[in-house]
């Protein structure tokens, strides 16, 4: 008989594994409020990311360049499903005044918000304007069922960080570009990816900034099932067990990893951090939402997974980090989840505090570059 114990036990095992790990099950708390910062859904390649010997550079994109293909609207509307599959018998989000969905000014930010939204409130009276089966292609030409706050490019110290090229803060870039010269110092591949880049790729004098474009091009292309040009896949000079698209990859997520310095991290993401954390506390003061979506970048994700300790590579379309809000009895209490990619898989990642799930005071004081408001942020970006 003990033995039939020991194998009903294992049997179980994987499924007591699975709900002790499901993003509700803090032990003695209650769910107060989700904050999802999400990367949009899957897009074309960039106009600016072309170089000169691009042999796809001309064609003709269903949605234009920069923008979400039909894929990646589903991808987004079925993230929008899956909060509310995961969430919806845990906060009362049921209809938009539980919900505050905020996107950064580029379209396919907005486009995702969209299809997010759509996807979240697809089986109540707000959906029928779609039906329930929406299942693709691009958005409906209607505006989204619920609010979705866009925030204007001068205004965005929230959501757009490192290097973008719209980027309003005159001070951030100059650290940027400073510490973009460093690191290209110091990538041992660098001077060797210069010269396939001018043999193959037409570019001259190729900068880091031409390197780390050109790849976001190539990956996109052979996402799509492009052929990636010939030198890109071959070895690179003196590394023999890298490739030049491999190698490029890394200059990449290098450049997502810039945050290091408390003024870069207070400089790119301190507005995210703060925006997160005043949500929280609004919550507890009976003032917020339960369930705040923030569309954002890659690179969004990217310097936030940076300044809280994990390796800031490049995460896939659709990845959302879930900040979720517990009121314990000791007090309140946040734990931080990944949803990656457009799979169902959910992980736990540790924040920087003695204990998980982390306290919420413990959280702010443990990281110090957090601006008092996202004011000072703007203030500073002016200096």
């Amino acid at each position: 008989m003990a033995g039939l114990g020991v194998q009903v036990v294992l049997m179980l095992l994987p499924l007591l594994l699975q709900l002790l790990s499901t993003p509700t099950s803090a032990a003695g708390s209650r769910l107060l409020q989700v904050q999802a910062l999400c990367r949009h859904g899957l897009r074309t390649p960039f106009s600016r990311a072309t170089f000169p010997t691009d042999q796809f550079d001309s064609i003709p994109w269903e949605n234009g360049r920069n923008n979400l293909v039909p894929v990646g609207v589903r991808d987004q509307y079925q993230l929008g499903r899956f909060l509310r599959r995961v969430y919806g018998s845990h906060l009362p989000f049921s209809t938009c005044k539980g919900v505050y969905s905020i996107s950064s000014n580029t379209s396919r930010t907005v486009e995702s918000g969209v299809a997010v939204l759509l996807g979240l409130f697809a089986h109540t009276q707000y959906g029928n304007s779609i039906g329930v089966d929406y299942d693709g292609g691009l958005l409906p030409s209607t505006n989204p069922i619920c609010p979705l706050d866009i925030i204007d490019v001068p205004d965005d110290h929230i959501l757009n960080v490192i290097l973008h090229e719209e980027d309003a803060c005159p001070k951030l870039d100059r650290l940027v570009k400073a510490e973009v010269e460093r690191v290209a110092d110091l990538t041992p591949t660098f001077p060797a990816l210069q010269q396939v880049f001018k043999a193959n790729a037409g570019i001259e004098n190729p900068t880091y900034r031409d390197m780390y474009l050109s790849w976001d091009s190539l990956r996109v292309q052979r996402i799509f099932g492009f052929q990636v040009p010939a030198w890109a896949l071959q070895p690179l000079t003196g590394f023999k067990h890298l490739t030049v698209f491999d190698a490029l990859a890394d200059i990449f997520n290098t450049r997502n990893a810039l945050a290091a310095s408390p003024e870069l991290r207070r400089l790119s993401v301190g507005g995210l951090m703060r925006t997160l954390l005043d949500n929280m506390y609004n919550m507890l003061d009976n003032n917020g939402r339960p369930l705040v979506v923030l569309n954002a970048h890659s690179t969004t994700l990217s310097g936030m997974e940076v300044v809280l300790g994990f390796s800031g590579k490049i995460l896939p379309t659709s990845t959302c980090m879930l900040f979720e809000l517990h009121q314990s009895q000791g007090g309140p209490v946040v734990r931080l989840l990944r949803r990656h990619g457009e799979t169902t898989d959910i992980e736990e990642l540790p924040l920087p505090c003695r204990r998980q799930p982390c306290p919420l005071q413990e959280l702010e004081r443990n990281l110090p570059w957090v601006p008092r408001s996202v004011q000072d942020v703007k203030s500073e970006c002016k200096e």
